[in-house]
């Protein structure tokens, strides 16, 4: 028969054994043994360049702007830059100009062909110039008309988003035709002169990382 110090050693032994087994299998389980080695991995982004020619209306005549933008294109999909746009012909009745920031993501396609939604948000200025008859008075008679040409201005905030149809032509070069809405805040009337639908064909070269 067994007696009680006896049985009592036992159960102790057996209660130590026990909870070493126990701290084993949870050092085991959770050690670092069990964790694989923690890999970086850089996100692809190119530097691009792209000048632009717009095909738009502004003072209710058709209008070509020059231009273009600059950024980054962010894993062959997300482009984050700059870009302006300025009237390209010298002319007597408007001026205009419009600048900020650009941003836009792939929706279709791969990196050949693909179709992309992009904005430009900014400002720029606008001037509107009319001929405005002023009539000439003399001791209180009206002699004739006098012309005098007058320009109305201002700055203002601009919206221009579009969407982009783009042709790879190789890694460096490719060819994209837009179409789009430029929407401003010109006060005074201008507004609906200096607003209006924009088609655009550009030229993006890849410049570098």
């Amino acid at each position: 028969m067994f007696r009680p110090r006896t049985l009592a050693s036992i159960l102790g032994l057996m209660l130590i054994t026990g909870a070493a087994s126990a701290a084993s299998a949870q050092s085991a389980t959770n050690g670092p043994a069990s964790a694989g080695p923690l890999v970086l991995t850089p996100i692809p982004s190119t530097i691009v360049f792209s000048p632009d020619a717009r095909v738009t209306t502004v003072n209710d005549k058709t209008a070509v702007l020059a231009g273009g933008y600059a950024g980054k294109l962010i894993e062959h999909s997300v482009l984050v830059g700059a870009g302006a746009y300025w009237l390209a012909d010298h002319r007597d009745d408007a001026r205009l100009w419009y600048a900020g920031l650009l941003v836009g993501a792939r929706v279709l396609g791969n990196d050949r062909l693909n179709v992309s939604a992009r904005s430009l948000f900014g400002v720029g200025q606008g001037t509107v110039f009319d001929s405005v008859a002023l009539p000439i008075r003399h001791h209180g008679m009206t002699f004739q008309d006098r012309e005098i040409r007058v320009g109305y201005r201002d700055d203002f905030l601009v919206i221009d988003p579009e969407v982009r149809l783009m042709l790879a032509l190789n890694d460096a070069l490719s060819v994209n035709l837009g179409a789009g809405y430029r929407a401003t805040t010109a006060g005074g009337g201008l507004n609906e002169l200096l607003r209006g639908a924009t088609g655009s064909v550009g030229i993006q070269f890849n410049i570098g990382k």
